[in-house]
């Protein structure tokens, strides 16, 4: 696609790649008034030197790539160039079906939701077309081009399905054991101390994105406290600023751990806040040696994925995955085991209860508790 061919052209015309974004001519108007007052060498070295317009860069050619490898692949086929664009856009993103005014709230809050809501509404439309074909098999000798646009939309579920069972079997083979299907897979192996810890592989990728929000309404459902639980995963979605904010003022890490200690000084606190702030919204920087062993330091994760699967092996899937080392099963009970017990020291430290009901509400609340480490115990047998 270094050279735009006829072809591209055409699919463009048809919508084959849609922006994200379509300014109003008040905003245009606006922008080329400051295009004209901008150096343009100044501009063009400080983006050259921008390592965020590589990414975005990268991204949308890959995507455009896959996008015009559809267009071609749907000619063959017989499609109008007017289908063939509209569906490669489906495919891949259709980002002008959601109104400029809602996408601009949206990514204010959270981190790329237009990506998210496109794959959501073109997967459901591939699993909608083949519950229909099924119920309707007539449809599949149908010639109508209603009938056509279904069949290839269920094919394109065929394809999603079939990559993830084969992604599945890759990671297996590789001697990985899944932890969410088409999702999360992880391996024992030892750090450089000789402890045993887990080698976590999260694919987070445009096939799994219905998969990715099943599993968090999993993980909603097994929690006692459902509003807490939900209000957690959502953090997990925000824009990155407001998860820093979030994580900044709880002074708690994604992974659990302080951004800063309690025993630091006042100055030690601040400036671990402030480097940690940087790292997390500057995301490159995140690349770089840190103070402290925390479980998602992202150095130890890939030198651990590559020792694993050797220098090339390592360097292909920690591009196309997030890996991170975790403590095994055992030991993260071990830890949920010795917090309860700090707990329970707690509560029994605590004043006498003033009346019958409180005592009657703080022994439902150690039921609760001890009824958690049970299933928790449980869980780790299974």
């Amino acid at each position: 696609m270094a050279q735009k061919t006829p072809d591209y052209w055409e699919a463009s015309y048809w919508g084959a790649f849609p922006d994200p974004f379509s300014p109003t001519f008040r905003q245009a108007s606006a922008r080329a008034r400051t295009i004209i007052g901008e150096d343009p060498i100044l501009k063009r070295v400080l983006t050259r030197l921008n390592p965020y317009h590589w990414s975005l860069m990268a991204a949308w050619k890959m995507e455009n790539f896959f996008k015009m490898a559809s267009y071609n692949y749907l000619r063959e086929k017989g499609f109008s160039p007017k289908e063939s664009a509209q569906l490669a856009a489906l495919a891949g993103g259709d980002y002008a079906t959601l109104p400029p005014s809602t996408r601009k709230v949206l990514n204010t809050v959270l981190f790329t939701p237009s990506f998210t809501i496109a794959m959501f509404k073109a997967q459901g439309e591939m699993v909608a077309a083949g519950a229909k074909l099924m119920a309707k098999p007539k449809l599949l000798f149908d010639k109508t081009g209603d009938a056509k646009y279904l069949r290839q939309m269920a094919k394109g579920a065929v394809y999603l399905a079939g990559g993830l069972v084969l992604k599945n079997m890759l990671m297996h083979k590789l001697g990985y054991q899944t932890d969410v299907w088409g999702l999360k897979w992880s391996k024992e192996i030892e750090d450089e101390d000789g402890n045993k810890r887990e080698l976590v592989v999260h694919m987070a990728a445009p096939d799994n994105v219905i998969i990715r929000y099943l599993n968090d309404v999993r993980l909603i459902g097994k929690e006692e406290n459902k509003a807490k639980a939900a209000f957690n995963r959502l953090t997990w979605k925000l824009h990155p600023m407001w998860t820093t904010a979030l994580e900044v003022l709880s002074n708690k890490r994604m992974d659990g751990s302080p951004v800063w200690n309690p025993w630091d000084t006042a100055f030690e606190g601040r400036k671990k806040a402030l480097v940690y702030v940087t790292r997390r919204l500057i995301r490159i920087a995140e690349l770089l040696p840190e103070e402290g062993q925390g479980n998602l330091s992202k150095l130890k994760a890939y030198k651990a994925l590559r020792e694993d699967l050797g220098k090339f092996g390592g360097m292909a899937l920690g591009v196309y995955s997030i890996p991170y080392i975790r403590s095994t099963a055992d030991r993260r009970l071990m830890y949920e085991m010795n917090q309860m017990l700090d707990i329970f020291k707690s509560a029994n430290k605590a004043t006498p209860p003033k009346n019958d009901a409180e005592a009657e509400e703080r022994a439902e609340w150690l039921q609760d508790a001890l009824e958690k480490v049970r299933k928790r115990i449980e869980e780790i047998r299974e």
